[in-house]
């Protein structure tokens, strides 16, 4: 496993161009690579296919799973949000440099972001994650009862409702 995890990272190193046909195969073998080492103590059959009577145990396996799926997914998408991040500071869309790192996860580049712009208490809700998400829906929806949401640019408003929880906006 260490000599494969070694060979794709010397061929993912000379993979320049990340459009290319081969940058395409070298992530499906991250991705096949990811879900292997996915084993629980007591088996060496891949969780995909481990079928367990036991819901606890089948519980672990399943979120061990998905946060195995997750990181190679956010690992996967970086170099793009990256770019997307990066054009977006480029042509001074804050708004939307800060979206793009939440979607991609990367809370500190987030957080970041708009603290530089001066978003300080934007930037503490996104350090403070799920635990303002409550408060923030109901904010939001006090927002466009009373008109005030079309005070904010939509950049800003995407921002909140993601905070928030809410995805029915995209």
């Amino acid at each position: 496993r260490e000599a494969v995890d070694a060979l794709l990272a010397v061929y993912s190193s000379s993979i320049i161009d990340e459009s290319s046909d081969e940058y395409v195969v070298m992530r499906a073998f991250a991705l096949v690579l990811a879900l292997l080492r996915c084993k629980t103590a007591t088996s060496d059959k891949l969780l995909l296919w481990n079928k367990t009577e036991d819901a606890e145990k089948s519980f672990f396996q399943n979120r061990k799973l998905m946060e195995s799926f997750s990181h190679w997914l956010q690992e996967t998408c970086s170099v793009d949000m990256a770019h997307e991040i990066r054009a977006a500071l480029r042509q001074n869309d804050t708004h939307k440099a800060i979206f793009a790192a939440l979607t991609a996860g990367d809370l500190l580049k987030a957080t970041s972001v708009a603290s530089d712009a001066g978003y300080l208490q934007l930037s503490t809700m996104i350090i403070a994650g799920s635990d303002c998400a409550e408060s923030l829906q109901q904010q939001i929806q006090i927002w466009r009862e009373s008109g005030a949401s079309k005070y904010f640019s939509e950049g800003l408003l995407r921002i909140y409702t993601l905070l928030s929880g809410d995805l029915r906006m995209e």
